[in-house]
Protein backbone atom coordinates (compact mmCIF):
# COMPACT_ATOMS: atom_id res chain seq x y z
CA UNK A 1 0.00 0.00 0.00
CA UNK A 2 1.23 3.49 -0.16
CA UNK A 3 2.38 3.88 3.48
CA UNK A 4 4.82 0.87 3.02
CA UNK A 5 2.49 -1.59 4.85
CA UNK A 6 0.40 -4.39 3.73
CA UNK A 7 -2.97 -6.09 4.69
CA UNK A 8 -4.11 -9.55 4.31
CA UNK A 9 -7.95 -8.18 4.30
CA UNK A 10 -8.55 -7.89 0.32
CA UNK A 11 -11.44 -5.23 0.94
CA UNK A 12 -8.69 -3.15 2.50
CA UNK A 13 -7.00 -2.34 -1.18
CA UNK A 14 -10.58 -0.99 -2.07
CA UNK A 15 -10.78 1.61 0.43
CA UNK A 16 -10.34 4.77 -1.71
CA UNK A 17 -10.46 7.63 0.91
CA UNK A 18 -7.56 6.02 3.23
CA UNK A 19 -4.49 3.91 3.73
CA UNK A 20 -5.75 0.51 5.20
CA UNK A 21 -2.17 -0.88 6.11
CA UNK A 22 -2.47 -3.93 8.35
CA UNK A 23 0.32 -4.24 11.29
CA UNK A 24 -0.51 -8.04 11.03
CA UNK A 25 -0.59 -7.96 7.46
CA UNK A 26 3.05 -6.25 7.07
CA UNK A 27 5.18 -7.95 10.37
CA UNK A 28 4.86 -11.56 8.61
CA UNK A 29 6.21 -10.43 5.49
CA UNK A 30 8.08 -8.19 6.43
CA UNK A 31 10.24 -10.94 8.67
CA UNK A 32 10.13 -13.17 6.35
CA UNK A 33 11.95 -11.46 3.59
CA UNK A 34 14.59 -10.44 6.23
CA UNK A 35 14.78 -13.85 7.78
CA UNK A 36 14.50 -16.20 4.33
CA UNK A 37 15.97 -14.08 1.61
CA UNK A 38 20.03 -13.79 0.82
CA UNK A 39 21.33 -10.50 2.03
CA UNK A 40 21.69 -9.34 -1.69
CA UNK A 41 18.59 -7.74 -1.96
CA UNK A 42 17.12 -6.90 -5.18
CA UNK A 43 15.74 -3.07 -5.51
CA UNK A 44 12.39 -3.84 -5.21
CA UNK A 45 13.13 -5.99 -1.82
CA UNK A 46 15.27 -3.16 -0.48
CA UNK A 47 12.49 -0.69 -1.48
CA UNK A 48 9.71 -2.73 0.47
CA UNK A 49 12.14 -3.59 3.11
CA UNK A 50 12.63 -0.12 4.13
CA UNK A 51 8.88 1.64 3.02
CA UNK A 52 7.73 -1.51 5.51
CA UNK A 53 10.07 -0.47 8.17
CA UNK A 54 9.17 3.00 7.87
CA UNK A 55 5.65 1.89 8.62
CA UNK A 56 6.17 -0.19 11.53
CA UNK A 57 8.12 2.91 13.23
CA UNK A 58 5.22 5.47 12.05
CA UNK A 59 2.56 3.42 13.33
CA UNK A 60 3.66 3.43 17.09
CA UNK A 61 1.92 -0.50 17.89
CA UNK A 62 0.66 0.85 20.85
CA UNK A 63 -1.68 3.61 19.72
CA UNK A 64 -3.63 1.48 17.31
CA UNK A 65 -4.51 1.79 13.78
CA UNK A 66 -5.51 5.99 12.91
CA UNK A 67 -7.46 4.23 9.89
CA UNK A 68 -11.30 3.67 10.06
CA UNK A 69 -10.72 0.17 8.02
CA UNK A 70 -8.98 -0.51 11.89
CA UNK A 71 -10.87 1.65 14.32
CA UNK A 72 -11.77 -1.44 16.65
CA UNK A 73 -8.05 -1.84 16.93
CA UNK A 74 -7.46 1.58 18.55
CA UNK A 75 -11.06 0.88 20.41
CA UNK A 76 -9.26 -2.15 22.08
CA UNK A 77 -5.54 -0.78 22.83
CA UNK A 78 -7.08 1.84 25.00
CA UNK A 79 -7.57 -0.77 27.44
CA UNK A 80 -4.45 -1.86 27.48
CA UNK A 81 -3.29 0.71 29.72
CA UNK A 82 -6.28 0.80 32.32
CA UNK A 83 -5.48 -0.03 35.73
CA UNK A 84 -7.21 -3.31 37.35
CA UNK A 85 -7.04 -5.02 40.29
CA UNK A 86 -4.91 -5.37 42.86
CA UNK A 87 -2.89 -2.71 40.80
CA UNK A 88 -1.42 -4.20 37.39
CA UNK A 89 -1.73 -3.23 34.16
CA UNK A 90 -3.10 -5.01 30.99
CA UNK A 91 0.42 -5.26 29.80
CA UNK A 92 1.09 -7.01 26.79
CA UNK A 93 5.16 -8.07 26.58
CA UNK A 94 5.36 -8.42 22.22
CA UNK A 95 3.62 -5.18 22.16
CA UNK A 96 5.87 -3.30 24.92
Amino acid sequence: MSDGGLNCDNEAYLVTDEVASSMVGTIAVFEAVLLHTPRDWTAEEKDFLNKAAQFLMDRKLMLGSPTKHNGDERESAKKWAQLCFPRFYFYDVLRG
